[in-house]
């Protein structure tokens, strides 16, 4: 009878042991957000740049165990080499972030929709 007792409880501990390997596993599969990142806190710190003028499409997702990713995609009123360097230097000191592809684009017009741009409430 204590074997059995003894299997279970063993098999019980493992799939406890187990699940959060799992979950961050799947995540990373998924190239999930990760959990560990404020993305408030990066939106924030992002629109704190002089020259931004707005962001409109921001993904973060980790690879290979910690290892975080950014794409980022925002309008700069003027300087974007400068705005670009701005940016990537937050997103290295203040976040650990050390691969990011920064597209910026110089204030849109009137008649430049926003048809090939993502939804910002999609992503963020």
């Amino acid at each position: 009878m204590a074997d059995p007792i003894t299997t279970f409880i063993f098999t019980f501990l493992c799939f406890l042991t187990t699940l959060p390997i799992l979950r961050d596993c799947i995540t990373q599969l998924m190239e999930g957000a990760p959990s560990n990142l404020d993305m408030q806190a990066l939106k924030k710190a992002l629109n704190e740049i002089e020259n931004i003028k707005e962001i409109h499409d921001l993904h973060v997702w980790t690879v290979a165990g910690s290892k975080m990713l950014v794409t980022i995609h925002l309008v700069a009123e003027k300087n974007p080499f400068e705005t670009q360097r701005e940016v990537i230097d937050i997103l290295r000191k203040k976040f650990g972030i050390l691969h990011a592809t920064v597209q910026i684009e110089l204030e849109r017009g009137e008649d430049h929709a926003d048809k090939d741009c993502c939804d910002s409430n999609i992503h963020c």
